[in-house]
């Protein structure tokens, strides 16, 4: 017979008037194959696999309907073809192993799913089942033909649960040691068990009770009313005075190690602080509130690889153990699915283990970590507080246990709330690559409890990303620093009027690795005195700069005679410094304020809006002066030099009548006719001076949008207690210290932006 193909076969097996139906029977490894004649009379039989059922018996009862031997065997044929097809192949294998024994081997089914026995979380068309292990000490009775044996142990064992979208449709607990496979979907799912035995019961893992509630159909408490109930514990041993939004970042992470599995990438969590701010109870009270709970104490290389396989336990590590060994098994576990090879000897030979070392981590320490694993962290800065009602001593694993049992309850119960609250917001979080990864489990379980409590953790989670958008990439920053002068140098040459927007475009600079790192180095030592000419030659050199410069900033080069050259527009300057985050394009400022008699007061002004940190130590190798150039009773102008860079900045009291729009004209007019860049780094020193003859009194600072606050302004404000951030109306406000609101007078803060 000539080969032909399942639309042919389907063709011919139509034509004759028969159907051919396959499918699954109850028992996994077998299928019912049926064959329907046209008057609804059938055969049925049996098959695990192609070649495992006779064709002769199926020519047999096509014989009743088809008498051309020659129709019948081209049918018999195409019914083989469309059952072949549907039927899985059969992988059979003989040979003899070194005793001699004949061992034959038949394929069944896929392997399936491989999970380990501590518990799991599996999805599959848009089904899910979660499962948590645990340990209970038991009576067992072991019966065979000759004797009966009953005595005590500690069982591993597992209660999972099946839904089907919103529904739970199956509670179960079975042994592990002797149930090591489940049926979910008509997929087998292989359970794998690390940890045959213990010598004891573990304290932080799920309790007998809560097996039993779980079986009668019990549904844990609201993930809300256990939310609240964590942070009303958590204010009896640690103060947050600082920032109460700090209580909800912890009890949403001690909720979201219940279900860490659910995500691709989960967070350590690094506690940093100074001697008896309360970082190693906070790590205490987390790690005892937390899923599978263990304190880590000088574990080794293979212990800690091991342990974190087989119990995926919440690690609390201690600074006394935070060895450089540890650190590398922290930064090992963060993303899921990620394996670490390990040789294990058993029976005098070597077999190659692929341990998991996915699992939540809290630390804590006085000293800073390092970068790659500061970016897999949230970081909470401790401070030590006075408040004396606080409890004196650490929370322990019995103190939490009914929050805990709630929680592991809420795991098999309320998976469906957490997933519910993934899908609303996994489009909407306004943050990408690592911020993401590392806030994601926070905000969905945040979103799961409520919108307020998820506002909190998103506002944390920008802040947080702003913070490291200022300390990332600081060999970046310092080199388009460094290119930002030479922008400046060469505009001083070429350019009258660099800020109109066409000329700024087309300037194009020409640098070498070697002038980046003479300029970088008198930044460093002469003009910031951050570093000495040891420490800078340590960090630095010609060729490390022509590597940012080549694999950081991407920039083209070319090799002349004697030296590699690097050339850079303007435009491409710009989009490196928004990537960075360096700066936004320079703007105009004017502040109006009143001064102590109730006159209203212009600071006019030319500066970046980047954001930079206010220091309050006055370097004295800074070239920074101020002098008065011209002062009046309704005028001042400021003569601002720093490193050879003179701006001018214009103090003008101005009537209470005038308008708005006088001033912005005013303030385009002082543009025009005088150009410089006002250098806020060193902020507090000019404002101090300016606040000497114009004193800030009575003042309200209104602003509709954070982005259009000057950061460097504000800031002065605020770190010297002149103002205090309020929510009014729906507007941010920055109000004045020890002032009545009913006496203040609204001041305007307007941006202008000029391009370029």
């Amino acid at each position: 017979m000539e080969m032909i193909s399942l639309n042919e076969a389907q063709k011919i097996v139509e034509e004759y008037g028969f159907k051919v139906n396959v499918s699954r029977s109850d028992n996994e490894y077998s299928y019912v194959v049926k064959i329907i004649a046209s008057n609804n009379d059938y055969y049925e039989l049996a098959s695990r696999h192609i070649g495992d059922y006779n064709p002769n018996v199926i020519v047999d009862w096509l014989r009743k309907y088809v008498k051309n031997e020659k129709d019948l065997k081209q049918l018999s044929f195409a019914i083989q073809k469309l059952i072949d097809s549907q039927l899985p192949c059969k992988l059979e294998f003989t040979t003899i192993d070194s005793k001699g024994r004949t061992i034959k081997i038949e394929g069944l089914m896929s392997n399936g799913l491989v999970v380990k026995a501590h518990g799991f979380f599996i999805k599959i068309d848009g089904n899910y089942i979660v499962s948590e292990g645990t340990f209970i000490y038991c009576k067992k009775q072991i019966i065979d033909k000759h004797k009966e044996r009953e005595f005590e142990s500690i069982e591993p064992i597992i209660a999972y649960s099946v839904y089907e979208g919103n529904n739970i449709v199956e509670r179960k607990v079975i042994p592990a040691r002797y149930n090591d496979k489940i049926i979910f979907n008509n997929k087998p799912i292989k359970i794998k068990l690390n940890v045959m035995n213990i010598n004891e019961t573990l304290s932080t893992f799920m309790h007998y009770e809560t097996i039993t509630r779980f079986l009668k159909g019990d549904i844990s408490k609201p993930l809300n009313e256990i939310f609240n109930e964590i942070k009303k514990k958590l204010e009896e041993y640690i103060d947050f005075y600082w920032d109460n939004r700090l209580y909800d970042l912890i009890s949403c992470y001690i909720i979201s190690t219940y279900f860490f599995d659910l995500f691709s990438a989960f967070p350590r969590l690094f506690i940093y602080g100074a001697f008896q701010s309360g970082k190693t109870r906070l790590t205490l009270f987390i790690v005892n509130c937390s899923r599978h709970g263990i304190t880590f104490l000088d574990p080794s290389d293979a212990s800690s690889y091991r342990g974190i396989d087989a119990l995926a336990p919440t690690l609390g590590i201690d600074e006394s153990v935070l060895s450089s060994r540890l650190i590398k098994i922290i930064s090992a576990g963060y993303k899921r699915g990620l394996k670490v090879p390990r040789i294990a000897s058993r029976n005098e030979k070597f077999i190659l283990e692929m341990l998991n070392s996915y699992a939540p981590v809290v630390m804590n320490s006085t000293e800073d970590l390092r970068e790659i694993l500061k970016q897999r962290c949230i970081i909470i800065t401790m401070k030590i507080s006075n408040n004396k009602n606080l409890k004196n001593e650490d929370p322990t694993t019995l103190e939490l246990e009914n929050i805990r049992e709630e929680l592991y309850l809420a795991r098999l119960t309320r998976l469906n709330e957490v997933i519910n609250a993934y899908n609303t917001i996994k489009n909407q979080i306004p943050l990408t690559s690592r911020p993401r990864e590392l806030w994601l489990p926070i905000l969905t379980i945040a979103k799961a409890i409520n919108d307020n409590v998820y506002n909190n953790m998103l506002s944390l989670a920008i802040e947080d990303l702003n913070k490291r958008s200022e300390e990332l990439y600081t060999e970046e920053r310092l080199i388009l620093e460094v290119i930002e002068r030479l922008f400046e140098e060469e505009r001083q040459k070429t350019l009258d009027n660099f800020n109109e927007k066409d000329n700024a475009v087309s300037l194009t600079i020409s640098f070498t690795a070697s002038e980046i790192y003479g300029m970088l180095k008198w930044l460093l030592i002469e003009e910031r005195g951050e570093l000495t000419e040891r420490q800078f030659e340590k960090l630095w050199s010609p060729t490390k700069i022509g590597i940012v410069l080549k694999r950081s900033l991407n920039l083209k080069s070319k090799r002349t005679s004697s030296k590699r050259l690097y050339e850079l527009s303007f435009k491409q300057f710009q989009e490196l410094k928004q990537l960075y985050s360096l700066s936004a394009p320079m703007t105009l400022v004017t502040l109006m304020t009143l001064n102590s008699k109730g006159e209203s007061v212009t600071i006019n002004g030319q500066m970046s809006k980047s954001k930079l940190k206010i220091s309050g130590k006055n370097k004295q190798n800074i070239k920074e002066k101020i002098e008065v150039m011209d002062k009046s009773k309704e005028k001042m102008t400021l003569s601002y030099s720093k490193n050879s860079v003179t701006s001018v900045i214009s103090v003008t009291t101005l009537k209470k009548q005038e308008s708005s729009n006088q001033s912005t004209n005013h303030l385009i007019e002082i543009r025009k006719a005088k150009r410089g860049d006002v250098d806020f780094s060193k902020v507090e020193q000019l404002y101090r001076y300016i606040e000497l003859n114009f004193p800030y009194q009575g003042q309200l600072l209104t602003f509709m949008n954070l982005n259009n606050i000057p950061k460097s302004c504000l800031s002065y404000l605020i770190m010297n207690n002149k103002v205090k951030e309020q929510i009014v109306n729906g507007e941010i406000r920055f109000m004045p210290q020890h002032h009545e609101m009913t006496s203040l007078r609204n001041v305007n803060f307007n941006v202008k932006n000029l391009g370029g």
